[in-house]
């Protein structure tokens, strides 16, 4: 039965090309604009982070506490000092293992390998990758003895600077290579899939570079482990198993008051540790911003089912004769209702399938000419854009379709058939109808328009605050980094 109503609907549908064309159009780009928003939020913001058990990753870090913020100036935050990372390490129980990464990235030169080539670097803890859950594709991670200063020269190759320096060679752990004019073994390689943090993912101070070809042991120099003042460090922990935030959060801020250097520095009434969940740290600067960009691009498609149910009141308008004539001959309400929805059902089907190919190239555009946003290359389509879409498809029907169906059941077949007008009553009805829709479209149109433009988080504030970030890579400083 439902394939002869969708056979109905398709030879109904093919006669009125101008329609049918209008109404997919419009649903397309409505369409692709909504599931094109949904790829990069979902990406971004609801997928989780392609590490080993990441729900239990945290960002550690300290912040001032309200009233001592209140009185300075900017918005820098104290980062955290060596020492608290060196005990933190041997006696902090909520924690399965700490690691932190250099506030800076530095630059060095590769050379011996034909033309000298210019990398970018970053220095980490021993525990950087295995806190992280990454299992080396090649090699080991570091060792703690080799974070000690005039420690052994060692290095971990990224999976990209490995094939394209050293054609993949297999052999490379254990090799020696010249770094900056100074021989360096090779102890490790990085996965593919393994992508470093950037900017100011993890904190606004943390100077990191878009790509990283090489890591180094972090080995803290006298000043920063004698110093009463705190470096921009970073650190990232794994908690325990049945570990809340808020336990590893009060037991690392116990911590504050027996170190030195904190009662030096801050005291313990004006910094706090703070401690949030990876993923939390990465993307919720941007949360807001991506949060509103999609509910504007529901509106879009809000008005493009409007816009459609508009169009579709005014062919049953105009098709009234011919839907008495088939009550007339036998047609019942509910079949009028199945036929009407069938026709909607078509047509969002078609939109659905061209705003999904269209969103594609959207995405691809969008991504290649947005800000530095966190979590970018993940952004993907996946079996959940999918669902997504089939979702929007019913949405679609339902919206764009009830309302044709409805007046097409309410149709008087008599008063149809012997009226010498077009303005009967339901003509009437239906006008009235048409001109609600169109005062929702302008509503809408005027709600899109504000909210983008002034609203809180806004695309343009979002693209300036990410733009604000962009210059910290530039200023990295060029130094060796023994």
């Amino acid at each position: 039965m439902w394939i002869e109503s969708l056979r109905i609907a398709f030879r109904s549908l093919r006669s009125a090309p101008g329609f049918a064309l209008t109404a997919i159009l419009s649903l397309s780009v409505g369409i692709g604009g909504s599931v094109s928003m949904f790829t990069v939020v979902n990406s971004i913001l609801l997928k989780p982070l392609a590490l080993h058990d990441p729900g239990k990753l945290v960002r550690v870090t300290n912040r001032y506490t309200a009233a001592y913020a209140s009185v300075r100036t900017g918005t820098d935050a104290p980062g955290l000092l060596a020492r608290e990372f060196l005990r933190w390490r041997k006696q902090i129980q909520s924690l399965d293992s700490i690691a932190i990464q250099a506030p800076v990235c530095f630059t060095c030169t590769l050379t011996g390998t034909g033309r000298p080539e210019l990398l970018d670097t970053m220095a980490v803890s021993a525990e950087y990758f295995a806190t992280l859950g990454v299992e080396p594709q090649l090699g080991r991670w570091f060792r703690e003895s080799e974070e000690q200063r005039g420690g052994p020269s060692v290095v971990i190759l990224t999976d990209a600077l490995w094939r394209r320096r050293f054609s993949a060679r297999p052999d490379i752990v254990g090799q020696s290579i010249q770094i900056s004019g100074e021989p360096y073994e090779v102890v490790g390689v990085t996965p593919s899939t393994f992508q470093p943090f950037w900017a100011d993912q993890l904190h606004e101070r943390v100077d990191a570079r878009d790509r990283v070809d090489i890591y180094f042991p972090l080995r803290f120099n006298p000043h920063q482990l004698q110093s009463d003042l705190a470096d921009d460090f970073t650190g990232f922990a794994r908690l325990k198993l049945g570990v809340t935030l808020e336990q590893a959060r009060a037991e690392l801020d116990s911590t504050l008051s027996s170190i030195p250097e904190y009662q030096a520095a801050f005291s313990a009434l004006k910094t706090r540790i703070d401690v949030r969940e990876l993923k939390d740290a990465m993307v919720g600067h941007v949360r807001q911003g991506l949060l509103l960009l999609l509910f504007s691009v529901g509106l879009v498609l809000l008005i493009a089912c409007v816009n459609v149910a508009n169009l579709s009141l005014v062919r049953s308008t105009q098709r009234e004769r011919e839907l008495a004539l088939r009550v007339a001959l036998g047609a019942s309400r509910g079949y009028l209702i199945q036929h009407s929805l069938t026709e909607s059902f078509l047509i969002a089907l078609a939109g659905t399938i061209a705003g999904f190919i269209l969103s594609q190239w959207i995405t691809e555009f969008a991504v290649s000419r947005a800000p530095r946003l966190p979590r970018l290359e993940d952004v993907v389509t996946d079996t959940g854009v999918l669902s997504f879409a089939i979702a929007i498809c019913a949405l679609t029907t339902i919206l764009f379709g009830i309302l044709p169906a409805w007046q097409t059941s309410r149709a008087d077949p008599l008063a149809a058939m012997s009226a010498g007008s077009r303005r009967n009553t339901n003509t009437l009805r239906s006008g009235s109808i048409r001109r609600v829709l169109i005062a929702g479209e302008v509503a809408l149109c005027v709600v899109v328009l504000q909210g983008c433009e002034h609203g809180p988080g806004s695309l343009p504030d979002m693209l300036r605050a990410c733009g604000n970030h962009g210059h910290l890579c530039s200023n990295a400083a060029t130094s060796n980094p023994r």
